[in-house]
């Protein structure tokens, strides 16, 4: 199994960091949304969790970023 890490960090010095994410630096994220591609609705359907009666199996690895 091949394993690819993309790689940030909320730390000023970090390279990695905000700093070199884009934007002004106020309101940002390490993922880039496009405010001119979100459709906006006015009321949308509740949030509905399928599955999380079953146990989950399987190897988990903590990589930092989630």
């Amino acid at each position: 199994m091949s394993e690819h890490h993309h790689h940030w960090s909320y730390h000023d010095e970090h390279e990695h960091g905000p700093h070199h994410w884009g934007g002004d630096g106020e309101h940002q994220s390490p993922i880039d949304i496009d405010l001119a591609q979100v459709e906006r609705v006015e009321q949308i359907d509740p949030i509905r969790f399928v599955n999380y009666e079953r146990p989950v199996e399987g190897k988990f690895v903590n990589n930092g970023h989630s």
